[in-house]
């Protein structure tokens, strides 16, 4: 066996370990986004109909809602990724060979990943603090701000994982595409 099978071997294990975990993280944070969504949707009519029937707004609506919008965007961030939905303008990009923009593709996410990784040890150093200081919100919930702090390295982890999923496809799959078809929506 030469080489480069052996690599393509290897490759083709890690690729079955992140389509695993991938398939599973994106989907369990993809549910949650959409909860936190119908949640923040649910509070918000909960406060309106508090301020039209008794005069008195809930004291919780829009913190609750803050947080959850939190959840919504930085674990919905793999699922959007997944689905190809993340806005692209790729104008320039179209211009290049099919070759040369898979390649890009890689780069960029590679790039990204970088970021992400460094954005979500920034954000985890945070909630961290947080946490050993016991820092809650000003409310009178007191909502220890650790919990939603958390979200966000948690979310930029999985969509870490997410775009290093999709390298590994890439790179075994040479003759997939990499930017998605504006036209096959």
């Amino acid at each position: 066996m030469t080489n480069i099978n052996k690599e393509k071997k290897g490759l083709k294990k890690v690729a079955v370990f992140f389509e695993l975990v991938r398939t599973r993280l994106v989907f369990i944070c993809g549910a949650f986004s959409a909860i936190a969504i119908f949640l923040m949707a649910l509070l918000i009519m909960v406060d309106i109909l508090g301020r039209y029937l008794f005069k008195s707004p809930t004291n919780i609506a829009n913190e609750m809602s803050g947080y959850l919008l939190v959840a919504t965007i930085f674990l919905g961030l793999a699922h959007t990724q997944k689905e190809q939905r993340h806005i692209a303008v790729t104008f320039l990009i179209d211009k290049l060979s099919e070759k040369f923009r898979k390649r890009l593709n890689i780069v960029i996410e590679i790039v990204t990943i970088i970021f992400v990784v460094w954005l979500a040890l920034q954000t985890a150093d945070s909630a961290l603090i947080d946490y050993v200081n016991g820092t809650v919100s000003l409310t009178f919930v007191r909502t220890p701000l650790w919990i939603p702090r958390l979200l966000i390295p948690v979310g930029l982890c999985i969509y870490a994982v997410q775009l290093a999923s999709e390298i590994v496809t890439q790179l075994l799959s040479p003759q997939a595409g990499t930017i998605r078809d504006e036209n096959s929506d």
